[in-house]
């Protein structure tokens, strides 16, 4: 259990260096829908 947690955790805090637009265009890849943030 213990290496699952800082699997996450180390995915979460790369996962927050994504600049914006790449992890909205990583969300849209996933989802396959379009995400629009005004």
């Amino acid at each position: 259990v213990a290496r699952r947690r800082r699997k996450r955790n180390k995915i979460g805090k790369k996962h927050r260096l994504i600049p914006r637009e790449e992890s909205i265009a990583f969300l849209e890849k996933v989802f396959g829908v379009k995400v629009v943030y005004e």
